[in-house]
């Protein structure tokens, strides 16, 4: 059984070159996804379409479909004279008729072959009456053949890609554009007033630009190239290999890293620090991979990066434990290491006891931290930061503690383990193994979430808060997810409408706010003025400062509530 419609593929609204063109929907849908009917099936097998849905012949096809009941398509019980493109029920006809249809009757049923004749490509009719149509004509050459009836698409006489009925070609093929590239079709499939808005499984946001991952592709918006590249209004996909789909994104402050699923990991944008990790010092529009200053490979299990550092967790082994590997910028030593080298090119080991096994990481502006997990499941995790400590951001209580390239261990308020740390431009804030946040650092716009915007070296309970799962710091601002039901909270400054709460004033938050359309969230993360989430529907929404596009909302308008992010067209 072959889907008509891939829904974990057509889910999205940006994204398909692929589209329907008009007159087999009915009512809304979710974009560019059929509501009409879901799957292909065999009207001789039992179950095949699940409750609430029945196996019936598709109109103008040859295959039948699973249709919503009550939405299926209805035969007509009288004559065989009307355009039902199906054979009628038995007490009509048997449905095989024994002379040529005309052209408003049935089609596909004769057993009178004097009009067969050779296959013609390209006019979907079974011109030889063997069933198929089409069959032995050449399928388009980025004909994406696991796409149900778009998979059918093949070359006319003329060389041009030929579609389907109700579908059409774009590009060099049908199904999807440029080889994978995803596009919209810029039609508001699901009758929400919104054409385009992305779908995706995690979103991650810079200075001046956003990424987001879309099984196993990686899309961005707003400036988020080289130094001179121009910013771009809608989420356009980066050019990464195909063959080790993408499996984690980190945006830092001018450039980005994608970790694939054979631990190699790629970055882009700005690189005269050394962020991109290539052994190289340069930018890159286009991803590079990240090799030792040797040209060694290294395989890696998480990534995270800060301002102008990267840092990433290998995978390990049973005889070689999972490490910490930075490169970039290390003038304040958020790579770990000492010297007198301003920055690495390529990736250089943190060298640290960690006392387990480091499990995840989060990066500042300028200082760097990880939580470690010791292999007695009796003790808490670890909280260890390095590098710049001018506004307290490595959460020691000694106000004697400057810059550090040694990792130094945070202990949190309640004195629970850590399950999660990120950094923003001057403050940190930890998740504890029980949902409870700890921020310090800068506040001087109430970024920690402690009521005022006092600055704080030790980490300091975010007050009037439920329990939280995942926290993200952007450079004056923080949000959180809710544990329970994954509400958004922020807070901090607001001056551009980085809360998302719907208006400015006011001008921060000094305690977490929830938002004020946005009522859960898959994701969220903050940037430089302005915060991005994934929705429960796995759409994604930014909202904030945009003026280099980094909302992802086609313009360079702000926006003080959570804005769809919109997908480029496929006549760009």
């Amino acid at each position: 059984m072959y889907q008509v419609v891939r829904r974990e593929m057509f889910r999205w609204a940006c994204g398909l070159a692929l589209a329907l063109a008009g007159g087999s929907l009915v009512g809304c849908s979710q974009e560019l996804q059929v509501d009409e009917y879901q799957f292909t099936c065999d009207p001789a097998a039992v179950g095949q379409c699940g409750s609430g849905y029945v196996c019936r012949p598709v109109p103008g096809k040859n295959f039948s479909a699973c249709y919503k009941l009550g939405a299926e398509p209805q035969e007509d019980a009288s004559t065989d004279a009307t355009s039902d493109t199906a054979p009628d029920a038995p007490s009509t006809d048997t449905g095989v008729d024994v002379t040529p249809d005309a052209p408003s009757e049935d089609v596909g049923q004769d057993t009178d072959t004097s009009t067969c004749g050779p296959e013609i490509c390209g006019d979907f009719v079974d011109n030889d009456c063997d069933g198929v149509p089409e069959n032995g004509c050449t399928p388009c050459p980025y004909n994406e053949s696991s796409d149900g009836a778009c998979g059918r698409a093949v070359l006319n006489e003329d060389g041009t890609c030929v579609a389907p009925p109700d579908y059409r070609a774009v590009e060099q093929g049908c199904g999807m554009a440029n080889n994978g590239q995803l596009l919209s079709d810029g039609i508001d499939n699901d009758c929400d007033g919104i054409v385009d808005e992305a779908v995706a499984d995690m979103v991650t946001t810079g200075n001046d630009h956003a990424c987001m991952l879309v099984q196993g592709h990686v899309y961005c918006w707003g400036q988020f190239g080289a130094e001179n590249s121009p910013s771009r209004m809608r989420a356009e996909r980066i050019p990464l290999s195909p063959n080790n789909p993408i499996t984690m994104i980190s945006a830092g402050g001018e450039h980005t890293c994608a970790l694939a699923s054979n631990g190699e990991v790629f970055c882009w944008g700005f690189g005269g620090r050394g962020q991109l990790g290539n052994s190289q010092g340069q930018s890159s529009d286009n991803p590079v991979k990240v090799v030792t200053q040797t040209n060694t490979s290294v395989s890696f299990h998480k990534i995270a990066s800060g301002g102008a550092h990267t840092c990433g967790i290998t995978r390990g082994s049973n005889q070689t434990p999972p490490s910490v590997l930075c490169w970039g910028d290390n003038d304040k030593y958020q790579l770990g290491v000492s010297g007198t080298n301003a920055y690495e090119k390529g990736p250089v080991a943190v060298d640290h006891d960690w006392q387990g096994r480091p499990i995840n990481l989060g990066l500042g502006d300028l200082h760097s931290c990880a939580v470690s997990q010791s292999s007695d499941p009796n003790l808490p995790n670890k909280l260890w930061c390095w590098g710049a400590n001018g506004g307290g951001q490595l959460g020691q209580i000694s106000t004697n503690v400057g810059d550090s390239a040694d990792p130094l261990e945070v202990v949190l308020s309640n004195g629970i383990g850590a399950e999660r740390v990120d950094g923003g431009f001057g403050h940190t804030c930890a998740v504890s193994s029980q949902g409870f946040v700890d921020c310090w650092g800068l506040n001087a716009s109430g970024q920690l979430g402690t009521g005022d915007t006092n600055d704080t070296q030790a980490p300091t309970p975010v007050q009037n808060t439920p329990q939280f799962k995942w926290v993200r710091a952007g450079d004056s601002h923080t949000c959180a997810l809710e544990r329970d039901n994954s509400r958004p909270y922020c807070w901090g400054s607001n001056v551009d409408g980085a809360i998302g709460t719907g208006s400015v004033p006011p001008t921060q938050y000094t305690y977490p706010t929830q938002l004020g359309t946005l009522t859960a969230a898959n994701t969220i993360d903050a940037g430089r003025s302005f915060t991005c989430a994934t929705g429960r529907n796995d759409n994604v929404l930014c909202w904030g400062l945009n003026n280099k596009g980094q909302l992802g909302t086609g313009n360079t308008d702000d926006a003080a509530s959570p804005q769809p992010v919109l997908c480029a067209r496929a006549n760009n």
